[in-house]
C-alpha cells in the first residue's frame, strides 16, 4: 500500500483549500457587502476623468487606487458584477504563492511547494480573497518585488546593468504596491538588511539602492501632489507621527496566531524567564483585563453568560502571552540567522508589516495585519518543515478561515 508523504499530504490539503475558495466565490449570489462598495465606488470617478491628475487628487479613500484601477480594467470581463468581482482575488493570490514558491527556491527552501501554498492556511487570508477588498493586489506586488530584488542577488555575480535592473523594477513594484495599500512600502525599509555581513558588499550596494530608488518614485510622486500621505479628498488621514500603539499590540497578537498555526518553532526561546514574563501577562489581563479581544462573538453569544462575558478577556490574554513569546523568539531567530543576509532582509519587512498596523489609528482590522501574510510564510519557512502536524494545523487555519469568510457572506 502506497503512501504519502508529509510534503505531498500538505500539499494536497492546501490544494484543496484553494479549490474551496475558488467554489466559495464562484457560488456567491450576494451583492457587494463590507468595504466592497467603498473601495469600488471610486470606479465611476475613474470612468469619468480616466487615469488622471484629477482622479489621484479626487480619490476618496486612503487606500484603493490600483485596487479601482485593476476593476476598471477588467470591467470587459467582470460587467463589475459582485461574483466575477470577487474572483479576481483568489487568482492574485495564486499568483502571490507563485511568487512566494519562486521566492523559496531561491532562499533554498527544504520544500518551496508546500511552503508556499500554506498561505491559504492563513485565516485573514480567506477573507482578503474571497472579498474584493484592497489587499491582494499588494500582497502580490510585495512578494514578486522581493522576489526581484533577490534574484538580482543569488543569479547574477556581477555588479553590471542587469541586477540593478531588475532590482529596480522591483522597487517600482513595490512603490505600484503603495496605490493598493501605502503600509506595502515599508518593505522596502527592510532594504539595508541585505547589505549586513554580505560577501558582495558593493554589488549588493548598488541593488539596494536602486530598489529603493524604484520604490520611492510613485509614492513620492503622489505625496507631492496630495501634500500628505493620503488624498486630500480622503475620508481617513493618518499624520506622519501618528501611532495607535494598541492597533501595534493587536497586531503583534494576530501575528502571533498566524505563526502559531504555521511555524510553533518560531516560538521556541531557550529563556525560562520569557515564559514566566507571557504566564504572568496572561493572568495580569485575565484579572485586569486591559487587552479584550472579540473572535468568534457571533459563536460564543449563545453560550451562558459567564463564558459570553469573559471570552474575549480570555482570548486577550492568550494573545498577548503569544505576542510576548513571539517578539522573544523573533529576537532569537534573528540572531541565530545573523550571517544570513537575505532571510534578515524578509524577517524585517515581516516585522516592519506587522507594526505598520499602528499607524492606522482610526482603527484596528486583522486584515492590516494579513498584509504580512507573503513575509510570514518566507520568514517561518526554516522553523516550518512539511509534516502531518503542520497539515492539520493548516486545515485548522482554514477551517478558520472557511467560517470567517461565511460570516461575511451570510451578512
Amino acid at each position: 500500500m502506497s503512501t504519502f508523504s508529509p510534503h505531498s499530504l500538505l500539499c494536497g490539503a492546501c490544494c484543496a483549500g484553494f479549490v474551496i475558495l475558488f467554489c466559495m466565490v464562484s457560488s456567491t449570489t450576494i451583492g457587494l457587502i463590507y468595504d466592497e462598495p467603498a473601495y469600488l465606488a471610486p470606479v465611476k470617478l475613474l470612468k469619468q476623468h480616466g487615469l488622471t491628475l484629477t482622479f489621484l487628487r479626487n480619490y476618496p479613500e486612503p487606500a484603493g487606487i490600483l485596487h479601482n484601477i485593476i476593476h476598471w480594467m477588467l470591467e470587459p470581463i467582470t460587467l463589475l458584477e459582485p461574483q466575477r468581482l470577487r474572483l479576481v482575488n483568489p487568482i492574485f493570490l495564486c499568483l502571490t504563492a507563485i511568487c512566494t514558491y519562486l521566492i523559496l527556491r531561491l532562499l533554498r527552501s527544504e520544500s518551496p511547494l508546500a511552503s508556499a501554498l500554506t498561505l491559504v492556511g492563513i485565516p485573514v487570508v480567506w477573507v482578503l480573497s474571497g472579498m474584493a477588498l484592497t489587499e491582494l493586489p499588494a500582497i502580490l506586488l510585495g512578494q514578486l518585488s522581493i522576489f526581484l530584488v533577490l534574484l538580482s542577488i543569488h543569479r547574477f555575480r556581477s555588479d553590471g546593468i542587469i541586477p540593478v535592473a531588475l532590482s529596480m523594477v522591483g522597487g517600482i513594484c513595490l512603490g505600484i504596491g503603495f496605490l493598493s495599500r501605502p503600509n506595502i512600502l515599508v518593505i522596502a525599509f527592510a532594504a539595508p538588511a541585505l547589505i549586513q555581513r554580505n560577501p558582495a558588499l558593493q554589488k549588493t550596494l548598488h541593488v539596494v539602492i536602486a530598489y529603493l530608488f524604484g520604490a520611492s518614485l510613485i509614492p513620492i510622486s503622489l505625496i507631492l501632489l496630495w501634500g500628505g500621505l493620503t488624498p486630500p479628498g480622503s475620508a481617513v488621514h493618518n499624520g506622519v507621527g501618528s501611532v495607535s500603539y494598541e492597533h501595534l499590540l493587536m497586531s503583534l497578537c494576530y501575528v502571533s496566531v498566524i505563526m502559531l498555526i504555521v511555524a510553533p518553532r518560531w516560538f521556541s526561546s531557550r529563556s525560562a524567564i520569557v515564559y514566566v514574563i507571557a504566564t504572568a501577562a496572561m493572568i495580569g489581563n485575565m484579572v485586569f483585563g486591559p487587552i479584550e479581544i472579540d473572535v468568534a462573538r457571533s459563536a460564543m453569544q449563545y453560550l451562558p453568560v459567564p463564558f459570553d462575558t469573559w471570552w474575549s478577556r480570555v482570548i486577550g490574554s492568550i494573545f498577548v502571552s503569544l505576542s510576548i513569546l513571539f517578539v522573544a523568539g523573533t529576537v532569537k531567530n534573528m540572531r541565530d540567522h545573523a550571517f544570513d543576509p537575505s532571510w534578515l532582509f524578509v524577517c524585517v519587512a515581516m516585522i516592519l508589516m506587522v507594526a505598520s498596523a499602528g499607524k492606522i489609528t482610526h482603527q484596528y482590522s486583522s486584515r492590516y495585519t494579513g498584509l504580512a501574510s507573503g513575509v510570514i510564510i518566507l520568514a517561518s519557512d526554516a522553523y516550518s518543515p512539511a509534516s502531518i502536524a503542520k497539515s492539520l494545523r493548516v486545515v485548522f487555519g482554514m477551517s478558520v478561515g472557511i467560517i470567517c469568510l461565511l460570516t461575511y457572506y451570510a451578512s
